[in-house]
Formats: structure tokens, sequence, C-alpha cells
């Protein structure tokens, strides 16, 4: 691997409509994603895809199984080695979605 690149060894996955998902590092610098809608349907889902490509990934490429956790009160990253809580809040009036840091963590804020 390179000087730059990443090194998964989980992913954890939000079970509500907001499409986030964790990938968990061995450096413990986490990377957090928020999967954007855009033109899809209100019922079609992008982490399932993400997920399921990922898991086909590793089980061909890497020949190790991804484990994947989904969770359904908040999402745990590390940044810098620190661990820190990912929430999720609905606002009206919020136009597009965007990370606040929160007292343990951050806040995912999406339009209602």
């Amino acid at each position: 691997m390179g000087r730059n690149d990443i090194e998964v060894t989980s992913l954890s996955v939000s079970s509500g409509t907001d499409q986030t998902v964790v990938l968990h590092t061995v450096s413990q610098e986490d990377v957090l994603v928020y999967l954007q809608s855009g033109q899809l349907g209100p019922k079609q889902d992008r982490v399932g895809e993400l997920v399921g490509t990922l898991c086909d990934h590793f089980t061909r490429v890497r020949k190790v199984h991804l484990p994947v956790r989904v969770c359904s009160t908040g999402l745990q990253v590390h940044m810098s080695g620190k661990p820190k809580s990912i929430t999720v809040e609905t606002r009206p009036g919020q136009n597009t979605a965007d990370f606040k840091k929160s007292r343990g963590g951050f806040t995912l804020l999406l339009s209602q």
C-alpha cells in the first residue's frame, strides 16, 4: 500500500434514511461518508449498494470478510485516534446537508 492509502478494517452504517457510512481504518483515521440522494427516488438506497460492492471486493480480492455494523443510535468514528459520535438532526429550512461540531463529535444536519 502507498503512503497515502487507507486500510479499511470494517464499516458502520446508520439504520436510518440518512445514508451515512463510516469506513473504519487501521490508523484510527476513520472516513465518514454521507451519500446524498441527488436524483434518487424516496425509497432508493445507496448504502446497500456501497456495502455490497465493498464486501464483494474484500471477499474476491483480499480474501477476507469485511465486518459491517448497523447502528440505530448514532455512528462512532475515530479521528486523530480519538472516539467521536455522529448524530443526525433534521432542521426546517436546512437546504443542504452539513456537518456541525458538537460536544462529543459531529451532527449531520439534514432538511426535513
